[in-house]
This record gives structure tokens, sequence and C-alpha cells, in this order.
């Protein structure tokens, strides 16, 4: 596999993302997401039909994007009071794309239920 190969890994239960000091999550659609130091995948409880973010549970490692999780991108602590400190997505329902190179996975592009987004390391 050359440097910048891309592969369909439509067969992928997660894909995790290389290091990086911070992540991007966009909305192919609009373009709108966030970036930050923080990209995680976060588990709706069962048995529960509605919950705060802090019920979410978080699910695999920093940098992890999970099917049937949703996606959370941006900030770890509150930026201010006037901006977004992350975006959230809705479940993750496949992988579109993953672009690999040597220093490991860099961009994934995957379906939610409603959008498809891309997520990378910046």
């Amino acid at each position: 596999m050359d440097e910048n190969t891309r592969n369909p890994a439509l067969d992928r239960s997660m894909v995790k993302l290389a290091p990086g000091r911070s992540f991007y999550l966009k909305r192919q659609r609009d373009g709108v997401g966030d970036s930050g130091p923080c990209l995680r995948s976060l588990k709706w409880p069962e048995g529960k039909d509605q919950v705060r973010m802090s019920d979410l549970i978080p699910t695999g490692g920093h940098g992890e994007i999970h099917v049937g999780c949703k996606i959370e991108c941006g900030a770890i602590t509150a930026r201010t009071y006037g901006m977004q400190d992350f975006w959230l997505t809705t479940e993750v329902t496949e992988f579109l794309d993953v672009v690999e190179t040597e220093d490991g996975v860099t961009k994934v592009t995957f379906q939610t239920r409603n959008s498809v987004y891309e997520a990378g390391v910046i």
C-alpha cells in the first residue's frame, strides 16, 4: 500500500485516528462542526429515552470513532460563554472512506443517521 492509498473500510466497526494535537469534525453538506483536542465516541445509555450530556458513556479511547456511537469533537473544557464548546453527531452507521498514511489513519469519512461527516487529525 503506498503512502496515500484509500481503503473503503466498510467492514470496520472502529477507526482510530493517528495521534495528533488536535482533531477536526465537519459535516459535508455545509462544513459546520468543530475542532479541538477532544474527539471521542459516546454511547447512549440503554433503556433511557432522554439523557443529559453527562449521562452519555465514553466508549474506547481518545481519537476512536465507533459504529453505533455519537461522536464528540471540540474543547475539553469550556471555551467561552459566547461560543460552542463541542460538536456532537448522531450515531455513526458506517464508514465510507479511510485515508491511511505511514503515520496511521489521518482522515475518515462516515455516515451517521442523518449526515455524512469527515474527521481527521490537524
